[in-house]
């Protein structure tokens, strides 16, 4: 798993879609709950608020090209805050 780093547009106000994955065999990470990844509850609820309270769903949703800013109440920086949870989870659990 990996998140893959945006296109290059450093002009863009906009974080393009970033897509997760897992190269691996396990799939024991998609079922990580979003609340134990060190979020603030306002993005936690945004993202419940969407259907999305897994890692597994934070990549189902960004692998069809949506970005997080399309969530309700998720904007630039929480998106980023979002990206950089899910990269040091990797940190953390390498597949």
């Amino acid at each position: 798993f990996k998140p893959v780093a945006p296109s290059p547009s450093a002009s863009s106000t906009q974080p393009q879609a970033a897509s997760i994955t897992n190269s691996g065999d396990s799939e024991a990470w998609k079922n990580v709950p979003v609340d134990t990844l060190g979020l603030p509850v306002g993005i936690v609820t945004a993202l419940a608020e969407a259907d999305i309270n897994t890692l597994g769903k934070i990549a189902d949703y960004t692998s069809t090209g949506k970005r997080l800013t399309d969530i309700a109440n998720i904007g630039t920086a929480k998106a980023e805050k979002i990206e950089n949870a899910c990269a040091e989870y990797w940190k953390r659990n390498p597949a």
